[in-house]
């Protein structure tokens, strides 16, 4: 029977980092973590631009605009600069 608390096989030490990302990949993976947390906020104010509803439609399309750019700022995705519901 293997004893799989030990490392292998080879002699060699364990990774220190089991999985390592190139930097695109981890770009990558800030940009989805980055647009995740966006359609959240999105989703979250789509109440406003139903017809009935009494916000400011016209300040929450700004934000939602402004949201739908974060992609655009300089920096994306590891500096974001996240707009204020109105």
């Amino acid at each position: 029977m293997t004893d799989l608390t030990q490392w292998p096989h080879n002699g060699s030490p364990p990774p220190a980092n089991p999985i390592e990302y190139t930097a695109a990949q981890q770009n990558d993976r800030k940009a989805a973590e980055v647009r995740a947390e966006r359609n959240i906020k999105l989703s979250n104010s789509d109440w406003t631009q139903i017809t009935d509803a009494t916000a400011d439609k016209t300040a929450w399309a700004v934000y939602r605009m402004t949201l739908r750019d974060i992609t655009e700022q300089a920096g994306f995705p590891w500096t974001v600069t996240w707009p204020d519901a109105p």
